[in-house]
């Protein structure tokens, strides 16, 4: 039985197979976010939020691993450890990054840049010197002859 076993007790073999499965970590996350992203989390917000802080935590896990990994990599005398581990923090650090934005932006209230012309710009819609949609309509033509959508 035990020949079937992979021998852990060298630091080179454990360090290749923690690679493999860090190298496998970082592309099943990275599919993952990719698919969530093209979903666009339409999602309800608390479970938008959980989604995402679940995200940033498993890229962080993976970041740990990876360095792991690479003391593995200098334990077994391994001068530089293999390319796949750099990729794989790349994944994991743009996951954790863009998680975070994207949580930070669903959480942070909105805030106008220029609060005062935000507030000439309301005062004006509350005094009706604002455009209708129909007159806009009328007054922009698309270049074909047909009414701007």
């Amino acid at each position: 039985m035990t020949a079937l076993l992979p021998d852990l007790t060298r630091p080179a073999r454990l360090a290749r197979v923690l690679t493999e499965e860090l190298t496998a970590e970082a592309a099943e996350l990275g599919a993952r976010w990719a698919a969530a992203v093209r979903s666009q989390f339409r999602l309800p917000d608390d479970e938008t939020l959980r989604v995402l802080r679940a995200f940033a935590a498993r890229a962080d896990v993976g970041l740990g691993v990876a360095e792991s990994a690479r003391r593995l990599w200098a334990a077994s005398g391994t001068s530089e450890p293999p390319a796949e581990i750099a990729a794989a923090v790349r994944v994991f650090e743009v996951v954790g990054v863009q998680a975070r934005k994207l949580e930070e932006h669903r959480t942070r209230p909105w805030t106008p840049a220029d609060p005062e012309r935000l507030e000439r710009g309301l005062q004006d819609v509350r005094e009706g010197r604002v455009y209708t949609a129909e007159e806009v309509k009328r007054h922009f033509r698309h270049p074909t002859g047909e009414d701007a959508r």
